[in-house]
């Protein structure tokens, strides 16, 4: 089993919108919160992080189910796995070709 953390706490005085995908969830982290994905997947990968003007977009990978927590509390338990891509693409650069954004 491979796993892969993503922690951030948000330091500044707006709150950060993360959406986590494929799942298309958004979140809020507000003023002094840490939002903290753990994500495991049958096979190795790891927690893609895109940076956009409205916030950050998190990307699982094939296999992957995840935990969402925000200040020690458990929000969400996807415990579907990412399902799999064409061979050499990310979950990341999939969803950009099927949506049609920068990749």
């Amino acid at each position: 089993m491979f796993e892969s953390t993503f922690t951030l706490t948000n330091t500044g005085e707006e709150p950060i919108d993360i959406l986590f995908e494929p799942y298309g969830m958004p979140f809020r982290v507000p003023p002094g919160a840490t939002f903290e994905v753990v994500a495991r997947g049958e096979i190795e990968g790891e927690i893609e992080v895109e940076r956009r003007a409205e916030g950050l977009i998190l990307f699982g990978w094939p296999t992957s189910t995840a935990k969402v927590i925000i200040d020690g509390v458990l929000i969400l338990d996807y415990d579907m796995p990412v399902p799999g891509v064409p061979e050499g693409a990310s979950v990341r650069s999939f969803l950009g070709l099927l949506f049609d954004r920068d990749r």
